[in-house]
């Protein structure tokens, strides 16, 4: 959106340095009341009424939501500036003879001098250069312009003590400048303490907003008009409300009015006249938005929807003169299908901001040229998205007299909410200005808009641009109050400069420092719009980080400064894949800390060429290993057999034996033969993402070998002098069995010794061995004839002794 030129641009450069709040507030304070004190009443602007099917309806889009992202991390997101005129406006702080009224429900409208912005509480009216000319609450402004009426009441719009009993509650404010007649245009309602509802409605002397006002209001009611939206043709000013039984929250509905009053003629106006004549229509209509005519048209328009899902809008018509105004229609004018949408996320919380409910909030009329002249309206509304998970808004061009549809479009967005449009014509009647706010689980609010020209494909809009960001997420107390959402309100405003043919004004709200005790903590800021000039690539931020998952998948939260971004992203490496906000990215994760990378494409396919980045870390559960089975502490096995498993399924094993280095293994797991001597193993699951058991399962084991035994299957000596003696070698033993056996004399206190021999026997089987008696022992046995003899066996590995006594006989 190309700038537009003023002397004092230098000056305004400076002004938009706006995230000095407190320089907006001294700017506001030039003619306010000093601040309330801290514990002053928070005054609450009731939620718009709904009937019982559209809160049903509400209730169940938001089931549809998902659940609240990370917390965002670091400092407040980056902020882009349009070019063009973009100042501060009213805020919340500066709200003092109310202690910030919540929502703001901002509003705001150009005239060929000044601008007029409205929220709920104050009015300020500003140079075309951004400059503030004058400001005041609007209680103090409606009381001193207001025109009494003989029998009517007085003392009105007197500010209440709490926002249970208010006294005067004035709020839904709006103003629009009126080219036929030349002067400005004011609505609001008002709610009494004794629960008497009323309309208040005026215009201005002249053009010039500072040089008095004439206020009215209509009798006194016990029913109430809610949501009240202004709109006029050449003859009349119209206000359009929903109707229900009383100003309490849980009343039912009634229906709607649409209310016609006679505007005076142009002109300076010296003294007020009493109040005019008042005609109240009762159409079939669900929030009667009147139109706002920029132009002359003899005919006045109303736009309206069911009040649930549809595919159509009702359009209205007003004719008729002063005295005698008639209704006419409705036209059904088919769209494409809305539905109710679900509320606004917001990052870090489960508190969610308020989207409205699909009712059309503000219609402009215009005529254009490139639909035969034709009285051209533009609307808009918030709806439900494709997936059902967020909001978009809606917006359309009716022609007017023919009760047709020229266009429609939608602006949406994969990772934030698009909520709270208000669309205009220029005067030239062929470009237009939509802005919005932005926001969702992964971003704070942001202000956007955009514009479209004469040679803009029909249902879109281009060069989005970022106005203004928040500071935080809102957290005031509407968030929980009545166990409702936070207020955001459902007013933004948009009108056409009538002194230059391409320019849109407009007003939105963003969240500003979060104030003490809950207080608001919005912040407004108008801005002048115009088709061209750069279009500038989508920055990206990632929020959240860093964070910690215990999943090896985790979600990202990231986003783009663009409406309608593609995304592409990596994992220690340039983006480079598709992703979702708020989806998982790549393959599951071993345990450790990684940096991501995210960068935005826009819909004309321009690179966010700064990739937003963040660093977080995988602390899956590690895996556990347990040893099912094993060899005994101490046992002859040369070979030992471990069962085991792990705790995380799918894990794979690695395995140690005696210190050595881990390997791959699978249970049961079978060592090769071991020595004799003390052993260890380990075994470490390692799961499917590489996450290795820091606590190795561990079992410490014996290996013995099997010991050899002896016998002697001989007892008579051979002719040759030889006694046979058998050893059995054990086979588990795997080793061959060696020693010596010694055969002596097993009387008398000396050891005679007769012979002996080595023994060496193969594991497994028994082997006889012969004991040559020696020469002097083999001569006493035959000379004796029979000999008790001891046979010592000596083994080795393990070392071990046994003796056999017998009676050897001579052969």
């Amino acid at each position: 959106m190309r700038s537009i030129t003023h002397p004092t641009d230098a000056i305004l450069n400076a002004v938009r340095t706006r995230r000095l709040i407190a320089a907006v507030g001294a700017l506001v304070a030039v003619a306010l009341p000093p601040a309330a004190s801290a514990n002053a009443v928070k005054p609450f602007n009731p939620q718009p009424r709904e009937t019982p099917a559209l809160a049903r309806a509400k209730a169940q889009a938001n089931r549809a939501l998902p659940p609240p992202s990370r917390a965002p991390a670091g400092a407040a997101p980056r902020t882009q500036v349009a070019g063009g005129l973009n100042f501060p406006g009213l805020v919340a702080t500066g709200n003092a003879a109310w202690a910030g009224f919540s929502p703001p429900d901002p509003t705001g409208s150009i005239g060929p001098d000044n601008y007029i912005e409205l929220v709920n509480s104050q009015i300020g009216v500003y140079g075309t250069d951004g400059a503030l000319l004058q400001s005041d609450d609007l209680q103090t402004f409606l009381r001193q312009n207001y025109i009494e009426d003989s029998g009517d009441e007085s003392g009105i719009i007197q500010p209440g003590t709490s926002h249970d009993d208010p006294g005067d509650s004035i709020f839904d404010v709006q103003v629009q400048w009126d080219e036929h007649s030349q002067r400005w245009l004011i609505a609001t309602d008002d709610v009494e303490a004794g629960g008497d509802t009323h309309l208040i409605f005026g215009w201005s002397k002249t053009a010039d907003p500072t040089q008095g006002w004439c206020v009215y209001r209509t009798n006194a009611a016990t029913s109430f008009d809610d949501f009240p939206k202004l709109g006029h043709n050449d003859t009349f000013l119209l206000i359009g409300t929903n109707v229900f039984q009383s100003s309490d929250e849980g009343s039912l509905p009634l229906g709607a009015h649409v209310w016609a009053i006679p505007k005076p003629a142009s002109g300076t106006i010296t003294t007020c006249a009493d109040r005019p004549a008042i005609t109240t229509f009762s159409p079939s209509a669900f929030t009667p938005v009147p139109v706002n005519i920029t132009d002359d048209s003899a005919t006045g328009y109303v736009v309206a929807t069911p009040s649930q899902a549809s595919n159509a809008i009702r359009l209205y018509t007003i004719t008729g003169s002063a005295g005698s105004p008639a209704i006419g229609g409705p036209t059904t004018v088919p769209v494409n299908a809305w539905s109710i949408p679900p509320n606004v996320q917001q990052p870090g919380t489960a508190n969610v901001l308020d989207s409205a409910d699909g009712r059309l909030t503000q219609a402009v009329g215009r005529k254009d040229p490139q639909h035969a002249g034709d009285e051209a309206i533009w609307t808009q509304h918030t709806v439900r998205s494709a997936d059902g998970q967020r909001a978009e808004v809606r917006w359309y061009e009716l022609d007017a007299p023919a009760g047709t549809k020229l266009q429609e479009g939608d602006v949406e967005d994969s990772s934030n909410s698009v909520f709270n449009g208000s669309v205009s014509p220029a005067g030239d009647g062929t470009t237009a200005a939509l802005q919005y706010n932005v926001g969702g689980r992964f971003h704070p609010v942001t202000m956007r808009a955009q514009t479209r020209g004469s040679s803009t494909q029909a249902g879109l809009m281009d060069d989005e641009q970022t106005l203004d960001s928040s500071n935080a997420i809102d957290d005031d107390f509407t968030c929980t109050r009545d166990g409702g959402p936070c207020r955001w309100g459902d007013y933004s405003g948009l009108s056409p400069d009538p002194s230059q043919s391409d320019v849109i004004w407009g007003t939105n709200q963003v969240n500003g420092l979060v104030q003490p005790d809950n207080d608001p903590s919005w912040i407004t800021f108008n801005f002048a719009l115009q088709p061209g000039g750069p279009n500038p690539a989508p920055d990206t931020t990632a929020d959240g980080f860093p964070f910690t998952s215990a999943s090896p998948t985790p979600a990202f939260n990231f986003a783009s400064s663009k409406t309608g971004s593609s995304f592409r992203c990596g994992i220690n490496q340039l983006p480079s894949a598709p992703c979702v906000p708020g989806g998982t990215f790549g393959p599951p994760l071993a345990n450790g800390t990684y940096t991501f990378e995210v960068a935005a494409e826009d819909d004309t396919a321009q690179f966010d060429q700064s990739p937003a980045t963040g660093t977080f870390t995988i602390a899956a559960a590690l895996p556990d290993t347990l040893i099912d089975s094993g060899p005994p502490a101490s046992g002859n096995s040369r070979t030992a057999s471990f069962a085991f498993h792990g705790t995380k399924q799918g894990s794979s094993f690695q395995c140690s034996l005696d210190g050595s280095a881990f390997a791959t293994c699978a249970s049961p797991f079978t060592t090769g033969k071991l020595t004799a001597a003390q052993h260890a193993f380990a075994v470490r699951a390692v799961d499917a993402l590489g996450n290795v058991d820091p606590t190795p399962a561990t079992s410490s084991f014996k290996v013995v070998l099997a010991a050899a035994t002896g016998k002697v299957s001989s007892q008579r000596a051979s002719k040759k002098g030889l006694v046979a003696v058998r050893v059995s070698c054990p086979a588990s033993r795997q080793q061959t069995c060696s020693g010596t056996v010694r055969l002596e004399i097993a009387t008398g206190r000396h050891h005679t010794k007769l012979g002996s021999a080595r023994i060496r026997a193969r594991f497994g089987h028994t082997t006889t061995l012969h004991v040559k008696l020696g020469r002097t022992a083999f001569k006493t046995l035959k000379h004796r004839k029979r000999l008790r003899v001891k046979a010592l066996f000596r083994f080795s590995s393990p070392a071990k002794r046994t003796t056999k006594t017998f009676s050897l006989s001579a052969p």
